[in-house]
């Protein structure tokens, strides 16, 4: 991942960076991604968490495959001069099983970590703070 608010603030994350985050400095990792358009924060983390919210009724209803190992692709153009054009999308497709009429529920654990992060931090602006508490069990 490589971001910066402007030439002088390029960060690169590399997997090496990625495979270190933890329940502790995850969420630290979500708030320095979604922060690059400093007076649209909130809008981004709102159109990001629309697209979280279709992926995840997708998720709820299909009973055809169980994902493993997969990814959630997020991005969004920082430049203000364009619009964030946010997408989110499934990717890394190597390990998917037959679901055998059950809902994975695996995954959606895991979803829905990701949107209770994002909508901490959408709500963060209203009240001033961000607090997440994750849960660390898997179903």
């Amino acid at each position: 991942m490589r971001f910066g608010r402007n030439e002088n603030d390029l960060r690169v994350r590399d997997k090496q960076w990625g495979r270190s985050r933890n329940l502790e400095n995850v969420v630290d990792a979500f708030r320095e991604f979604l922060s690059g358009r400093l007076m649209e924060k909130s809008s981004v983390a709102e159109q990001t968490l629309e697209q979280l919210y279709k992926l995840r009724k997708w998720f709820n209803s299909q009973r055809v495959y169980h994902f493993y190992a997969s990814s959630i692709l997020l991005a969004y153009e920082a430049c203000v001069e364009r619009p964030p054009n946010v997408l989110v999308k499934l990717i890394d497709f190597s390990h998917v099983f037959p679901a055998n009429g059950a809902v994975d529920d695996n995954y959606l654990f895991g979803l829905n970590n990701v949107i209770n992060i994002v909508e901490k931090y959408r709500d963060s602006f209203d009240s001033g703070s961000y607090r997440i508490v994750l849960s660390s069990g898997i179903n």
